[in-house]
């Protein structure tokens, strides 16, 4: 169903009675963000991250939403935006898309969620890259391919409180060369009074150095990412912010993401901005399927198309 009271397209979230939040939960919530971010704020690292594929996401609704998702985390694609949200997950989900970026790189994505526990695949693929010599002569031409795994899991200790984790596996090739790695990411899932939802998922927090057989070696990207969720209705407005710790790019400042979504039924229709670009999206769902279409529009290159299918189960 779209977005009803708390459950959004897809989302099958589970209220079965008020849950206010007392006092010593406050506390312990305080306390477990406070330790997480002085762990990651001891690791951050000032550079792009190497499993950029991660970074791309699964399927298409939280494109549409601007990749404002880290609060909302409702549907089973919390299993690569906030792991936390697969503990309100009610269901089954299988969700599968394919990415075309810049009219050139391809993206294919698999991901099932149901409550507590998700997976993902991820594939982003160059295709045969063209090359010539100094002299304009055709030579054989490069391949590039980057392939990511992702296992989640969450659950509620306390009340309005859930938690959960990301295990990251990553493999990438180009010719000769391989690359290895993986990394764990801690999350958090706050709620309060079915209307407000605070997110915080401490990417890369654990992580091995990516090895490649080379012998060259680099280290994740480790950053924290915070979003929230306003529910009013049949609309849905959500923000985030990521590159808080590593401070990437020309400008060294967060990235914001913002969405809104609406319900128009058997309709969602949505928007956002991704740090300097716009996203559309649209979703139709009927029986057990859904499906999601979004874009993201670059000012300067090629538009991005995500198309992607669901079956409810």
């Amino acid at each position: 169903m779209c977005p009803s009271g708390a459950a959004a397209l897809g989302g099958h979230v589970l209220h079965d009675k008020e849950r206010p939040m007392k006092l010593p939960q406050g506390i312990l919530l305080t306390l477990l963000v406070g330790l997480l971010a002085i762990g990651v704020t001891a690791t951050a690292q000032l550079h792009t991250s190497v499993a950029s594929v991660f970074e791309i996401g699964v399927g298409a609704r939280a494109l549409g939403l601007g990749n404002a998702f880290a609060g909302l985390a409702d549907d089973e694609t919390a299993t690569s935006h906030n792991p936390a949200g697969l503990a309100s997950i009610n269901g089954l989900a299988i969700s599968s898309y394919f990415d075309l970026r810049f009219s050139s790189y391809t993206v294919l994505s698999l991901c099932l969620g149901t409550r507590s526990f998700g997976a993902a695949f991820l594939q982003l693929d160059s295709g045969a890259i063209d090359a010539v010599d100094i002299d304009g002569n055709p030579v054989d031409g490069s391949h590039y391919v980057s392939r990511g795994v992702i296992l989640s899991g969450g659950f509620t200790p306390l009340r309005s409180l859930s938690v959960g984790a990301k295990l990251k596996l990553f493999q990438s090739s180009f010719q000769d060369l391989h690359g290895y790695a993986g990394s764990l990411s801690p999350a958090l899932l706050f709620e309060v009074e079915r209307v407000f939802r605070l997110g915080m998922v401490f990417e890369n927090l654990l992580a091995t150095t990516v090895y490649y057989s080379s012998g060259h070696t680099e280290h994740w990207c480790r950053d924290v990412r915070v979003g929230a969720a306003i529910i009013i209705g049949e609309l849905i407005v959500s923000v985030e912010a990521e590159n808080i710790l590593t401070l990437r790019g020309a400008a060294r400042l967060p990235h914001v993401h913002i969405g809104m979504e609406g319900r128009l039924p058997p309709l969602c229709l949505r928007a956002g901005i991704n740090q300097n670009m716009l996203t559309a999206g649209v979703g139709i769902e009927w029986g057990a399927f859904r499906l999601d279409y979004a874009t993201e529009i670059h000012f300067t290159i090629p538009m991005t198309h995500r198309l992607a299918f669901t079956i409810l189960l």
